[in-house]
């Protein structure tokens, strides 16, 4: 269970005002969240890019569901993060994705389990990236 966070990776074209939908994951096929445990998350963030921010609606655009407001539990492991790139974006310039939320174990059947995912997101908080990339050429 320690190693729940997985996080995600995407990528998104040089173009001012293009968007893309990175998901973020939070399990592996093999592990369990523990049942009645959930984690809310109350905010999402790029950081380390100054031409990439969190925005956009490619994510609803795929059929993604967002990750603002969105509760990871059991049966409900993935989301998206929305991105959009800003006036100076160059190929190559990475951002960071951070998830901030909290844990509730208010109704877990092991609260063990539970706290241990806790355990786990504050040593290995949940994360995933943007790259800007060649802007895509009309063709």
């Amino acid at each position: 269970m320690p190693r729940l966070p997985i996080g995600g990776d995407g990528e998104v074209p040089a173009d001012v005002g293009a968007t893309g939908c990175v998901e973020i994951n939070f399990r592996t096929e093999e592990q369990v969240f523990p049942q009645g445990g959930r984690v809310v998350v109350e905010g999402v963030a790029v950081t380390g890019a100054d031409h990439v921010r969190a925005g956009g609606s490619a994510c609803a655009d795929r059929d993604t569901v967002s990750c603002t407001g969105f509760v990871f539990e059991d049966g409900s492991e993935s989301c998206g993060v929305d991105v959009e790139v800003l006036t100076g974006a160059v190929v190559g310039e990475t951002g960071d994705i951070e998830l901030s939320g909290h844990l509730d174990c208010s109704s877990a059947g092991d609260l063990d389990s539970c706290l241990a995912v806790g355990a786990a997101l504050n040593e290995d908080p949940p994360t995933g990236s943007v790259t800007v990339i060649e802007p895509v050429q009309p063709g």
